[in-house]
């Protein structure tokens, strides 16, 4: 799924971090406030959605969960 940016300056600028951060010019907090500040939130979903979504992604349960850095309860 494509990143939802809240306009065409906030893509430029987070494009721009996501390539210092790789770099290790940016710290993964720095990387988290630019990601809070130039991208759309995300909307919720449904318990089904998530799991038709960890599905179709062939991830555990455990592994979805630490993908989004949550656990797994």
């Amino acid at each position: 799924m494509p990143k939802q940016y809240k306009d065409g300056l906030s893509a430029a600028i987070h494009e721009l971090a996501e390539d210092l951060h790789r770099h290790g010019a940016l710290s993964k907090q720095t990387m988290r406030e630019f990601d809070t500040s130039c991208l759309c939130q995300a909307g919720n979903l449904s318990p089904e959605e998530i799991r038709n979504i960890r599905k179709r992604e062939k991830a555990s349960q455990s592994v979805f969960a630490h993908y989004l850095n949550v656990s797994k309860n």
